[in-house]
């Protein structure tokens, strides 16, 4: 992504080394050394790794954390238990949008990290959008938006039929059809389970499993924004990018975890709260006013109650409630094995294709790993598609 912004020259900042540029408050109000967390992580990990080695059957990662404990005698709600959880919640149920008691043991880590430096593109004259539009620039012509795929009938005769209402169609948005030899499906996990595009003939066992094995992980944020704040005014460490809280366990998962624009964006009082898994499904039955509540109230057991103001403007994501997305991405539930993404990604008769985050072996769960499925998807189309003209 770095390199896409970078050669379509959309604004962006890069982003800096993670736990030099974190802030943790521990339970107590204090502020918890960097490497005392690095310790407890590596001391789990480690046993993580081992219980990856020698078991012969899958568990959850919960069960794998309260095994650890137990081994370690750490009772429930020691602190040394509170902080494992607020590394274990940052590191691996935000990267994966899932909750421990639902992540496979064995196969909760099966992705690879890319090599590189992330791209934040939430600066000025920037954005994800902008990326998008100018990426997408040179094929606009023929790209038809605001259509709702309804069914995808392929495998008879030459060419496979997509079905979709035209929802710019103000005559009535009236089913349309269009014909191809083939279909590129990048519907999002979500919406495959949720089976709201219909396939004719149904899609092969190996790939219905997979869609039903896999997980669909959640997470939505809370973006807060003063724009009346002066920088003295500004309560948080100006100098971090991200700002957490250590929390008792009846209060883990409700918004302890924000990220600061501030050092990247150009000074913007901005901060963006995190969910994530159970919690994240959970919160969405929730008003706009609720959920910035519980993000406020979150920051002013940190930062104290008269120091955090109301922010001027919030906006609050549902992605689970998005019948386009119907979730977040995917991520190794208990019960499923890699070989999973792999089914998702097999082609169909030659004719029906599948890309997406969660047809990437290497790195799903990520926007990279979903802009490299699509790209390999296209290459294979094209070899298809050329070796068919050959053989005629």
């Amino acid at each position: 992504i770095k390199k896409l912004a970078e050669d379509l020259k959309v604004p962006h900042a890069l982003m800096p080394d993670t736990y030099s540029n974190t802030i943790a408050q521990d339970i107590d109000g204090e502020i918890v050394d960097q490497n005392t967390l690095k310790k407890l992580e590596s001391s789990f990990m480690s046993y993580m790794r081992r219980r990856q080695d020698d078991d012969d059957k899958d568990t959850t990662l919960q069960q794998g954390l309260e095994d650890f404990l137990k081994l370690h005698n750490i009772p429930t709600g020691h602190r040394d238990h509170l902080r494992l959880q607020y590394i274990l919640d940052t590191h691996i149920c935000a990267e994966y949008a899932a909750s421990l008691d639902e992540m496979s043991l064995f196969w909760w880590d099966e992705d690879e990290e890319f090599k590189g430096t992330d791209s934040f593109m939430g600066v000025p004259d920037g954005g994800y959008s902008k990326l998008i539009e100018r990426f997408a620039e040179p094929i606009m012509s023929h790209v038809q938006l605001q259509c709702k795929v309804t069914n995808i009938e392929y495998g008879k005769g030459g060419n496979a039929k997509v079905t979709y209402v035209d929802m710019s169609d103000v005559s009535g948005a009236a089913e349309k059809e269009i014909f191809g030899k083939h279909v590129l499906v990048t519907l999002p996990l979500g919406v495959l389970k949720a089976g709201t595009v219909k396939f004719s003939p149904p899609l092969p066992k190996p790939k219905v499993k997979a869609i039903q094995k896999m997980g669909n992980g959640l997470m939505n944020k809370c973006v807060l924004y003063w724009d009346d704040m002066k920088e003295d005014d500004i309560f948080w460490p100006k100098d971090k990018i991200w700002i957490s809280r250590i929390a008792e366990i009846s209060d883990q998962g409700k918004f302890t975890d924000f990220h600061s624009g501030y050092p990247l964006n150009g000074g913007l009082p901005l901060l963006v709260g995190f969910v994530y898994g159970a919690r994240a499904f959970s919160m969405e039955k929730l008003s706009d006013d609720e959920m910035v509540a519980e993000a406020l109230a979150s920051l002013r057991i940190m930062f104290g109650e008269d120091n955090v103001p109301e922010p001027t403007k919030a906006v609050v994501t549902r992605w689970g409630l998005d019948e386009f997305a119907l979730g977040g991405y995917s991520f190794q539930k208990l019960g499923s094995t890699p070989k999973n993404r792999k089914d998702l990604e097999k082609n169909v008769k030659g004719q029906l294709w599948f890309a997406g985050e969660a047809t990437h072996s290497l790195y799903p769960s990520t926007t990279h790993g979903a802009l490299l499925s699509g790209e390999k998807a296209a290459a294979d189309i094209w070899d298809e598609m050329t070796i068919a003209e050959f053989e005629n």
